[in-house]
């Protein structure tokens, strides 16, 4: 258990900063140009850790702001095997897992996370597999090849994602009086 402080050194507003200052990556710090906003809110970054430095497979975590409390699961690496005798591996043993909305359920056509994965094959080592997620809910957990979670995280969401575009709105006359 941890306690939020503040910096000794506040950072200066920015634009979007992505994961690995890669701007092909999803946003690690959001912008915040927003002149006005409605209400609060809060997201997490950074990476889920193994207790005590010890590889695991999987870490339930839970964040909290207040009265606004999540949950989640993070399990290491596995994949989906497609074919007659495929199944999901057991997970790989990690000590730190980036959170972010990569490691969450999604793929490239996938509205709400384009930039996820559970849904897209890659070949590896001459074997056709799909790499499922690292981050989820824990009421949702996947078990099977025909699982499709929403993504789950509270990260930022990039600005370009449709999920946020149908949400921005537009310049009329309301927002011009406001």
């Amino acid at each position: 258990r941890g306690e939020c402080t503040l910096a000794v050194v506040q950072a200066l507003p920015t634009g979007d900063v992505h994961h690995e200052d890669d701007a092909e990556r999803t946003v690690w710090y959001p912008s915040d140009f927003a002149p006005v906003k409605s209400r609060a809110e809060w997201m997490l970054t950074g990476s889920c850790f193994a207790p005590r430095g010890v590889p695991t497979e999987a870490v339930w975590a839970a964040a909290q702001v207040g009265p606004s409390y999540k949950r989640l699961v993070v399990v290491g690496d596995r994949e989906y095997e497609p074919g007659l005798f495929g199944g999901i591996t057991s997970p790989r043993k990690f000590v730190s897992m980036p959170l972010c909305w990569e490691r969450s359920f999604g793929g490239a056509k996938h509205k709400q996370n384009p930039a996820g994965c559970g849904m897209n094959k890659r070949e590896v080592d001459g074997r056709s597999v799909v790499a499922l997620p690292n981050i989820e809910k824990p009421d949702a957990l996947i078990s099977g090849r025909r699982d499709r979670p929403e993504p789950y995280g509270m990260f930022p969401v990039p600005i370009m994602w449709p999920e946020r575009i149908k949400k921005a709105g537009s310049y009329g006359k309301r927002w011009l009086n406001f």
